[in-house]
C-alpha cells in the first residue's frame, strides 16, 4: 500500500511540474500573440491545463505527500523539501492569477518575463528530487557526540 501511495504520489508531482513548465509558456505565447484568435485557443487550453489537470495533481500530490510525511524518516530535509513545495504552490497560484488577468484583457508580465518564470519550477523540482533521494540527516555538520544514526538505518548488533 505505501508503495502505490509513493508510487501515485510521483506521477501527481510529475503531473503538476509538467504543468507548471508548461503554462508559462502558454502565458507567454498569449502575450504575445494578438486579436480574438489568440483568446479562442489560449485562454482554452490553459484553463484545461490549469484547472483540469495541474490543480487536481497538486491537490493530489500535497495530499498524499502529507500523508507520506507520517511514515517517512524525518531529518532536516524534510523542512527544506517542504519549503520548496511551498514555493510551487506560491508559484501554482501565481500563474492562476496571471491566467486570469489574461483572460481578462489584462497582462501581468511581458512575454520574456513568462518564459524566465517558466525556469523557476525546473529549478525547484531539481531541488526537491536532490533533496527526497539524498534525504541528508542534518544540513549543518555535527560534531562526533551529538551525531546519530538516522531513523532508517539499523542499529548495528550490540547497539540499543
Amino acid at each position: 500500500m505505501l508503495l502505490l501511495a509513493k508510487a501515485i504520489h510521483i506521477a501527481a508531482v510529475a503531473l503538476w511540474f509538467g504543468g507548471l513548465f508548461l503554462l508559462p509558456r502558454l502565458l507567454a505565447s498569449r502575450a504575445r500573440a494578438d486579436g480574438p484568435d489568440a483568446d479562442r485557443y489560449f485562454i482554452p487550453v490553459a484553463r484545461r491545463l490549469y484547472f483540469h489537470l495541474m490543480t487536481p495533481a497538486a491537490v493530489l500530490a500535497v495530499t498524499l505527500g502529507g500523508g507520506l510525511v507520517a511514515v517517512t524518516p524525518v531529518g532536516a530535509w524534510l523542512p527544506a523539501k517542504l519549503l520548496l513545495v511551498a514555493v510551487a504552490l506560491a508559484l501554482h497560484a501565481y500563474f492562476g492569477l496571471a491566467l486570469f488577468d489574461l483572460s481578462n484583457g489584462r497582462s501581468r508580465h511581458r512575454p520574456l518575463t513568462f518564459s524566465l518564470l517558466g525556469w523557476l519550477p525546473l529549478l525547484l523540482a531539481t531541488g526537491i528530487i536532490v533533496l527526497t533521494a539524498a534525504k541528508p540527516v542534518t544540513i549543518a555538520p555535527l560534531d562526533a557526540e551529538t551525531r546519530r544514526a538516522p531513523l532508517h538505518a539499523p542499529l548495528a548488533p550490540g547497539l540499543r
